[in-house]
């Protein structure tokens, strides 16, 4: 019983991201399905939608991007009113006013948000009170809509409160502390603006074990007991020495720990060590690496798998450990201790992407940056708490007493199967269970069945209506077509015959924006009347608005069609013959909505079903055929906006001419919307041929401190320096040296 309800939860959830503009946070215990839904919703939903995350890994296991790529947001706090007297030394502070003054978004990414339907926010317990109001902020300001949350578009937050918080050190606080109550995100102005609708997935399917599960949750809320303690505690065994044979992994709090245990483990095995390389193509960040780079594997290591099997047998799945039994030409064999089977290990494609419009089939697509290549394995003796969200064991020793963190314990506990595989390498003091009570009363909020079911026909009713008003705006083509000339004026002399033409176009759309929006009124009014009267009315001015708006469209298209062959037959127009080929298209779509509008509206007049107008609602959005838009020669020589990194010249080397023009790295990777790593990566390749030198990367006197633990460093890894130096010292900084000194090393012939 209680999984079909479940599964009716489920299906609500699915109805309110599709059927609604309803903003929801989904939720629930760890093992409820909240990956599984995020998955499902990717794959089915008709909206435009966009993944984010806090973080490159979980960005990447999600299958979007982070938030501060997708906003293009530097690191920093983001402060929306006055500023308050603090310290802000050391600290980088966003305001709106920096936001809009520094941040160059492109024509491309610009249209591409405000297209945008849906925002899906993953482990949105990670992110922070001020990152979501900065998002708040960009959406608002890009869509022209600074009235509305979010700038209108939905927001999916997925998450759970009661595990990892957001990590904000002492300096920060001290500032974000004079603006904010906590620094989790409900607690974000944009949120006491718009709270989400709560909605908790309850079917726990990785524990079966009520006294476990019941346990658990008294941790999960800070309401665990002596009855509660005693229980756990009846798993303390700090001497225990699992056997060599027995898949026991070790969760803990700090990486030193972890590497310790790990390295120690793999050292005691007697047999040769095989290293496997990551196949890395284009743009892919080191911080975002799902393993090891190159991977170290001996025969009988303990690993464990990192992501589910997609094959249809299922042999493995994330958290699953075994071991290895062989390693033979390149390939990888693991034996699994509870069944003796033996499987050979295949190599994942993880994929760092970006969102791009596809303007004819109307939908966001994915477009691959860069991708890794690698056995999606780990060696399994220890793990951090913190990376063994979201996996599964059957068997772990814990070592939670000193935990730093709300919500470790509760994490750690949470990855097992049953109580009877758990061991506690130390106790767990009460002092360990931090619950914060803001979550606990945020998660107070949870609505029954019957309420949901209210709530979502209405906000059915509401999603039907709204998508009809918003057929009739002209704000965004007008913002596209504005764009456009903003563009040009750059690339082409003031008032030629050619951009006065395109302003021309421009301009017709501002003269129609009022139209639209008189429009948009009139309708929201008739919207308010009982449908015995507001029916005929409402099919009457839709076919009448329908006709105007499709007969200013039409002769639009036309003079979009003469606009593109013109462009087409000029070598310098070629940017603009690719700019109007979008807004052709989105004039087309209109065009293909007006049309479902007045079916909308006829279908209202005729009392169809509910199901029957959602359905041709969900035509407005997804044409049956793509929209066709006059083509653009496929040989045409174009020019390239400041931001691509089409054509012969290689990414590096555009980096390079920014640098060279006396720009900072920060601001390069805000203009290319590539990561601040990317950009260094770019520019540590001119190093040995000179073209940047060591001090563009690192001081004199760090540079000095570096190359001392590397002489004095028998494996010099980067991992191993980082380490020893510590948090000062950034990779770029490191692996600029490690060049410089490969380079010295060459030259004398060693």
């Amino acid at each position: 019983m209680e999984e079909m309800q479940e599964n009716r939860l489920f299906e609500l959830a699915v109805s309110f991201v599709q059927q609604s503009d309803r903003h929801i946070f989904l939720t629930g215990k760890a093992g409820t399905g909240k990956t599984t839904f995020l998955r499902h919703i990717s794959q089915t939903t008709a909206k435009k939608i966009a993944i984010v995350a806090p973080t490159g890994v979980a960005a990447i296991n999600a299958g979007g991007v982070t938030i501060h790529s997708f906003f293009q947001l530097p690191p920093g706090i983001f402060i929306s009113g006055i500023l308050a007297g603090a310290d802000f030394s050391g600290i980088k502070i966003l305001t709106p006013e920096t936001i809009v003054g520094n941040h160059r978004f492109s024509l491309k990414k610009k249209e591409l948000i405000r297209e945008l339907d849906t925002l899906i926010i993953d482990e949105v317990s990670m992110v922070k009170a001020d990152l979501l109001d900065a998002m708040d902020f960009v959406l608002r300001w890009i869509r022209q809509d600074m009235k509305t949350p979010f700038g209108g578009v939905q927001v999916i937050y997925i998450g759970d409160l009661f595990q990892l918080p957001p990590v904000v050190n002492d300096e920060e606080w001290s500032i974000l502390k004079k603006y904010y109550r906590s620094s989790f995100f409900f607690d974000a102005n944009v949120i006491q603006e718009q709270t989400p609708l709560y909605l908790e997935l309850k079917t726990i399917y990785r524990q079966n074990n009520p006294a476990f599960i019941q346990l658990l949750n008294a941790i999960r809320n800070n309401r665990a007991g002596e009855e509660e303690f005693s229980l756990l505690h009846s798993r303390y065994h700090p001497g225990f020495i699992p056997d060599v044979s027995d898949p026991y992994i070790t969760l803990t709090t700090h990486n030193a720990r972890v590497d310790i245990i790990n390295r120690s483990a793999i050292n005691a095995i007697d047999s040769p060590e095989v290293y496997f390389k990551a196949k890395i193509k284009g743009d892919f960040p080191e911080k975002s690496y799902p393993v090891d780079p190159d991977m170290l594997l001996k025969e009988s290591a303990q690993i464990m798998f990192i992501k589910n099997d997609k094959g249809e047998t299922r042999k493995y799945y994330n958290g699953k450990i075994g071991r290895i039994s062989r390693i033979e030409d390149g390939k990888v064999f693991v034996r699994f201790p509870d069944t003796g089977v033996e499987i050979e290990v295949e190599k994942e494609v993880w994929r760092n992407i970006r969102y791009q419009l596809n303007k004819e089939k109307n939908i966001l697509e994915e477009e691959e940056l860069g991708s890794f290549e690698q056995f999606p394995i780990r060696l399994a003796w220890a793990i951090t708490i913190h990376k063994s969200q979201g996996l599964t064991f059957e068997k772990a020793i814990v070592d939670a007493g000193h935990s730093f963190s709300a919500g470790q314990v509760y994490v750690a506990l949470s990855r097992m199967t049953g109580l009877e595989g758990l061991i506690l390498k130390t106790k767990i003091p009460a002092s360990a269970i931090q619950t914060d009570e803001r979550v606990i009363e945020f998660s107070s909020g949870n609505s029954n069945e019957i309420a949901l079911k209210e709530i979502l026909l209405e906000d059915q009713k509401l999603f039907i209506r709204r998508t009809m008003i918003k057929v009739f705006e002209v704000e965004k083509l007008h913002a596209l077509a504005s764009g456009i000339v903003d563009e040009l004026k750059e690339l082409l002399i003031p008032e030629s015959e050619e951009l006065t033409d395109i302003e021309v176009i421009e301009k017709k759309f501002a003269e129609q924006k009022n139209t639209g929006n008189a429009f948009q009124r009139q309708l929201a009014r008739i919207f308010q009347k009982p449908a015995s009267e507001g029916h005929e009315e409402l099919h009457r001015r839709v076919v009448a608005g329908a006709g105007w708006f499709n007969n200013f469209y039409s002769e639009i298209d036309t003079e979009l069609s003469g606009q593109i062959h013109l462009s087409n037959s000029k070598k310098r127009l070629g940017l603009a013959s690719r700019a109007l080929k979008n807004l052709q298209l989105s004039v087309r779509l209109k065009i293909h909505q007006l049309t479902q509008v007045q079916k909308l509206a006829e279908g209202f007049l005729k009392g169809i079903s509910h199901d029957e107008l959602l359905a041709i609602v969900q035509q407005c959005s997804i044409p049956e055929k793509p929209i066709v838009a006059e083509s653009v020669s496929a040989n045409e020589s174009f020019v390239k906006s400041k931001t691509s990194t089409a054509g012969k010249v290689s990414s590096p080397a555009i980096s390079l001419a920014l640098f060279r023009e006396g720009k900072s790295i920060d601001e390069i990777a805000l203009e290319r919307s590539f990561t601040i790593e990317t950009i260094y990566k770019h520019l540590l390749e001119y190093l040995p041929t000179g073209e940047t030198q060591i001090t563009d990367f690192v001081s004199e006197e760090k540079h000095k401190l570096i190359r001392e633990v590397f002489e004095n460093t028998t494996e010099p890894g980067l991992k191993v320096i980082k380490e020893k130096l510590g948090d000062e010292f950034s990779y770029h900084e490191i692996r600029a040296v490690s060049i410089l000194l490969k380079l010295e090393n060459q030259s004398s012939g060693a």
